[in-house]
């Protein structure tokens, strides 16, 4: 068994980066965005993203959207946020689809939409991520509970009308008879 050692991992990752092993940019993006092996650095973490991206390697694309999203090291741009996600829902990525599935719950510089989110959790399920069944089910328990909310205002609406229709009448018949 190995020892879990960040310090080494990104040792490596960076001799595999030197010896031209592009797709250890990314495991160096996560080590600096997470602090791990290494300080905590959100500038370095977003060079390695663009950098891996630049080189037509996709696995960046949900991170480098998290940072458009949430405005670290970057002036946050939700428009871009989306844009990366998309691109990497493309690629299978179910951790783009959650976060996409997200931005369309909240509304998040697009219209709510329900329905949407519930594809994308969907989709990320079918991927395998269990995070992803999570939020599924709330939605839709959140989804139902606001139809039968609905359902009820509607319906006290509907009875309050036909009481009110029905009071009209019986005044205008009473209005009537005590004119006769």
């Amino acid at each position: 068994v190995v020892k879990q050692d960040y310090i080494k991992s990104f040792e490596y990752f960076k001799k595999a980066v030197d010896n031209g092993d592009l797709y250890a940019l990314y495991w160096m993006g996560i080590l600096y965005k997470n602090g791990q092996g290494v300080t905590q650095d959100y500038n370095k973490a977003y060079e390695c993203f663009v950098k891996e991206i630049e080189f037509g390697i996709k696995s960046s694309l949900n991170n480098l959207g998290y940072f458009y999203a949430d405005g670290i090291v970057v002036k946050q741009d939700i428009a871009k946020a989306i844009e990366c996600y998309q691109k990497a829902a493309e690629n299978d990525d179910s951790f783009a689809l959650c976060n996409l599935g997200h931005i369309y719950e909240q509304g998040q510089g697009v219209t709510k939409d329900f329905s949407k989110a519930c594809e994308c959790y969907q989709k990320a399920v079918d991927l395998g991520n269990s995070s992803a069944k999570i939020y599924l089910t709330n939605l839709r328990k959140r989804m139902k509970w606001s139809k039968e909310k609905d359902n009820l205002i509607l319906g006290g609406l509907r009875v309050s009308l036909v009481a009110r229709f029905i009071s009209e009448k019986i005044c205008y018949f009473l209005q009537n008879k005590i004119n006769y």
